[in-house]
């Protein structure tokens, strides 16, 4: 196994603990009032969706709850969950969540928990910025980055290989219409 292999594996795998670790949410030095009200700002999806960034909307009536209600081409994918509950005096637990919306979507986050690890990195990084006011930091998000770099490069291959086809194809059509014309 190359060196550059076990690294990425080793990423992945910290990556995955770290995520796990944070199953019990984040509490922030603040009221459950204010971290609403935070929360409520954080109107924007995370850099994370390439050119293909889906449509974003927002349920924020239940002060204990804040959810982004993720959709593409007028269907909703998937929503990330906001709980919000008292830590203490002036402290507030916050623990996010992320839910498909078909079962489908479920099975493909299952089969897939790093690419969905990301997604809550980079929401937690999206509120994290917004609570600090400071821009979002994309380089909190490079260990699920790798991770999921890492464990679908097979995947990754594969799509650009089918690119590089269709544009090989694309231009040998165009060559051959182009003589075909004179």
């Amino acid at each position: 196994m190359g060196w550059a292999l076990k690294c990425a594996l080793l990423i992945a795998a910290l990556s995955l603990c770290v995520s796990g670790c944070g199953a019990g949410g984040k509490v922030y030095p603040t009221t459950m009032e204010h971290m609403h009200e935070v929360l409520t700002h954080v109107d924007d999806l995370p850099p994370i969706f390439g050119s293909n960034v889906p449509d974003l909307a927002m349920d924020t009536t239940d002060p204990n709850h804040v959810s982004w209600i993720v959709s593409l081409r007028g269907s909703e994918i998937m929503r990330y969950v906001a709980d919000l509950e008292p830590a203490g005096d002036h402290a507030t637990r916050m623990t996010l969540h992320l839910v498909g919306s078909t079962d489908d979507i479920q099975a493909r986050m299952k089969q897939h928990p790093e690419i969905r690890n990301l997604y809550l990195v980079a929401m937690r990084e999206e509120i994290d910025a917004e609570f600090e006011e400071r821009p979002f930091d994309i380089s909190r998000t490079y260990g699920a980055m790798m991770a999921a770099t890492a464990a679908n490069i097979g995947t990754i291959s594969n799509q650009m290989d089918r690119a590089a086809e269709a544009d090989r194809k694309r231009d040998e059509d165009n060559i051959r219409k182009a003589y075909a014309n004179e």
